[in-house]
């Protein structure tokens, strides 16, 4: 076995390998044999390990995507809040529920997830989810009642009786724990 030597007028020349270079080649050598892939065994741990991290996440990915669509129904009645704050402020109470003209706003609203913001028959803003899209098999509807306190208009936020409690974990944190019902 030669080894190529550089010398200093850059001219190459080739050599007899000292003990140390021999060596060197042949640990590597044998280093280099053993280390050509992965064992049958390393790979199924590999790739048990990636199906229960998957098996984690995408049920918790879902359960986002969902909830973030749930907030987007409460940023959508933000239009009917103010227009319920106005009329409020304007006559000194609230409009005649059920109708939204008078309350100022429209129920129809263009959106995949939100099939209407409506001003309800009881004074409350009542919003209905299109559960098909949301992939829900159970109703849910959020609900932005108006309170008076000292001459001001306070909402709070909460759910129909009638949304069942696996669709709980949709609706945002400020509107868990308030039930009401018409």
């Amino acid at each position: 076995m030669f080894c190529l030597h550089a010398v200093p007028d850059n001219q190459a020349f080739l050599r007899q390998p000292t003990h140390k270079t021999m060596a060197f080649f042949q640990k590597t050598k044998g280093f280099s044999r053993k280390a050509k892939g992965f064992t049958l065994i390393e790979l199924m741990v590999a790739v048990a390990i990636v199906g229960i991290l998957a098996s984690i996440a995408f049920p918790a990915y879902r359960d986002y995507t969902i909830r973030a669509r749930v907030v987007e129904g409460v940023s959508a009645a933000a239009s009917a809040k103010a227009a319920v704050t106005e009329y409020f402020q304007v006559h000194g109470e609230l409009p005649p529920g059920g109708d939204n003209a008078a309350a100022g706003f429209t129920a129809v609203f263009g959106s995949r997830y939100v099939d209407t913001i409506d001003w309800h028959a009881d004074q409350r803003i009542e919003i209905e989810f299109n559960e098909a899209e949301l992939t829900l098999t159970d109703q849910l509807e959020l609900q932005l009642d108006p309170e008076i306190r000292d001459g001001m208009l306070i909402w709070r936020c909460g759910q129909d009786e009638s949304v069942v409690d696996e669709n709980l974990k949709y609706v945002p944190a400020d509107c868990r724990d308030r039930y009401w019902g018409p």
